[in-house]
């Protein structure tokens, strides 16, 4: 499995009954910080291409999730409240205690929770793709939970046919990211991090933050890939989030994984938020 030549680091944090994290910190020395969350059972590495795009000006944090990438993989039920106070407590262990939060699928719906739970951790504002704040998709909820106890071929059913979907068709690195991430998966999988996959997923289709939308203090940007044709409808649901918060969903020419097939436009609308910081 590749990883990163970005320097990593390990820090423990006080939920979880005590987790270890992996982590990177980018230009430390900057005056303005970002926190980047990767989405559903990804890595640091999903983000580095756009932690490459946004250059030297900006320190940017990144970290694996436990049950994620090189993290610890605790025997615990999982979910996107917990993963909550995971990034609280990754903010306070590093002793930021304002920054701009960012993160695409699974890490669009944590910024938009944490920026709604905790507006004072969060100067503004920037969630791609993001699921968990659309429609609740009750059936699939039910699945997910009983998929967490199912063997282990049945997640390789479900994740080969879900990771060719994040990709759009004409996007020219589609295969090489394709394998990577089943690489980095069949690396790292276990019972453990197979149940956090499963429990997060039911988590975030069987609940809806959209009726707290309208709550969320800090400045928020919204972004979805124009070219994301998967079952779970993301522009669609993202376009409703953006008229029901009253703000403007930016379409980009790409398919869900904004990050890596369009880092360059995507580290521009990040660092027009880090401009108003």
């Amino acid at each position: 499995m590749r990883r990163t030549e970005l320097p990593q680091r390990r820090v423990e944090l006080p939920v979880m009954g005590g987790v270890e994290v992996r982590y990177v910190d980018v230009n430390p020395g900057a005056s303005k910080t970002l926190l980047l969350l990767h989405g559903h059972g990804s890595r640091v590495e999903e983000v580095e291409s756009l932690i490459y795009a946004l250059g030297d000006e900006v320190r940017v944090l990144a970290f694996d999730l436990p049950g994620c990438g090189d993290s610890d993989k605790p025997d615990v039920h999982y979910s996107i409240a917990g993963y909550e106070e995971v990034v609280a407590a990754f903010l306070a262990k590093l002793e930021v205690s304002r920054c701009v939060l960012a993160g695409g699928g699974l890490g669009g719906n944590l910024t938009l929770r944490v920026a709604c739970r905790r507006p004072q951790l969060v100067a503004r504002a920037v969630a791609w793709s993001v699921a968990g704040w659309g429609k609740k998709k009750r059936g699939l909820a039910v699945g997910a939970r009983l998929l967490v106890h199912a063997p282990a071929f049945v997640f390789w059913r479900v994740v080969e046919r879900q990771i060719p979907e994040q990709y759009s068709k004409d996007f020219a690195e589609r295969e090489r990211f394709i394998r990577e991430d089943l690489d980095y998966r069949r690396e790292v999988y276990g019972r453990a991090y197979h149940r956090a996959y499963f429990q997060i997923a039911a988590d975030q289709v069987g609940t809806s933050m959209l009726s707290r939308a309208r709550e969320i203090e800090p400045p928020v940007t919204l972004l979805a890939g124009a070219k994301d044709d998967g079952p779970l409808g993301i522009p669609g649901a993202v376009q409703h989030l953006a008229d029901v918060m009253g703000v403007e969903a930016h379409m980009l020419e790409s398919g869900y994984a904004l990050h890596q097939e369009q880092p360059a436009q995507l580290a521009d609308y990040i660092r027009a938020e880090l401009a108003s910081v």
